[in-house]
């Protein structure tokens, strides 16, 4: 059910400042058999040609029709990789992606953040301007284009606070969490698709806490708000200021790791961790309407913290693996090399 919205005081005068009230989550489902469980076999495995040199980034942002794409620049501290981006196919092609950037900038230029959602690429980029510069204070644009690197172009923020991380509404408005340093608290705000302020949103005070860590996952039009590291219910937000949660239930001892992306389909792909074994993790569907435990994914270990993408039944996984000439067996003297394996669930 939508919940109620109540007026605060604007942190921006153009802002339309929305509160939207905690919610209750669902009562706890009964108890699910834990025996139901799926493995997942990775038969199908492609070599991924064109890649950078060096390790795949850890943090890698998936679209609902399975792509995956990674800001080589989040690995490097040069400042030519700044415009550098890749995209990786569900049949494995590697493009190799160029952002647009500021042509002249008055002081250093770092990336902030990088985001894809369902038709867009977003970059937060940031300016720093010398001491003695005319505006003191840094300067934040996004860097923006289609799936494929066209229609380009810079959107100047003229915010009042810091942007921190930013995610994309399947709309095309942008969702942005930033810091407020006069009240020292993180916030939400929407933005129109010319960077202007749409509203601000707040969340209860638990989840207030917490933002700054909090992670989003592209949903259909709508944002998953996650909570890595917490139990905490995960949040789906709306433009239009609305919002519902929904409570996850799985056997107890696991915190969230991260949210795949999957679409608008029933269930949810929850990758979950033992906090004092945060590299020993496991893969549960649950429901997308309350919650409730459906069934354990299984396979490898390594294949489980792999993974990348799931779109529709299939799940993909990035990982170095032997893979032989056509119609000959791998040897143990085979390189290994970066591969793109797909499952069914």
């Amino acid at each position: 059910m939508p919940l109620s919205l109540k007026p605060k005081i604007a942190l921006c005068a153009l802002a339309l400042t929305t509160t939207l009230a905690a919610q209750k989550p669902a009562a706890t489902p009964r108890p699910h058999p834990f025996a139901r469980q799926k493995e997942l076999i990775f038969a199908e495995e492609v070599p991924l040609i064109g890649l950078p040199p060096g390790t795949i980034p850890s943090r890698l942002h998936c679209t609902e029709d399975g792509a995956a794409f990674f800001d080589s620049s989040a690995e490097s501290a040069s400042q030519t990789d700044l415009a550098s981006l890749y995209r990786i196919a569900p049949s494995g092609q590697v493009k190799g992606l160029r952002r647009t950037l500021p042509i002249s900038v008055d002081g250093p230029l770092s990336v902030q953040g990088f985001t894809a959602g369902a038709h867009t690429l977003a970059t937060l980029l940031k300016i720093d301007h010398p001491d003695d510069a005319p505006r003191a204070e840094p300067h934040y644009l996004l860097s923006v284009s289609d799936h494929e690197g066209d229609f380009a172009k810079l959107v100047t923020l003229d915010l009042r606070f810091t942007p921190i991380r930013l995610s994309i509404f399947g709309t095309g408005e942008f969702l942005v969490l930033g810091w407020d340093e006069v009240n020292r608290l993180p916030l939400l705000t929407t933005l129109k698709e010319d960077g202007s302020i749409l509203r601000f949103l707040t969340v209860g005070s638990k989840e207030q806490a917490e933002l700054q860590k909090a992670e989003f996952v592209p949903w259909g039009n709508d944002l998953l708000l996650t909570y890595p590291g917490t139990t905490n219910s995960i949040r789906v937000l709306r433009t239009s200021g609305e919002d519902r949660l929904i409570p996850w239930f799985i056997p107890a001892g696991y915190v969230l790791h991260d949210l795949l992306v999957t679409g608008t389909t029933y269930s949810l792909l929850l990758r979950v961790q033992e906090p004092a074994h945060p590299k020993e993790q496991r893969l549960f569907e649950v429901s997308s309407s309350n919650g409730s435990l459906i069934r354990e994914l299984t396979a490898d270990p390594e294949r489980i913290a792999a993974i990348t993408c799931a779109h529709g039944s299939r799940i993909t996984a990035i990982f170095k693996d032997t893979i032989a000439a056509k119609g000959e067996k791998s040897t143990p003297e085979d390189v290994k090399q970066w591969v793109l394996g797909t499952a069914t669930r």
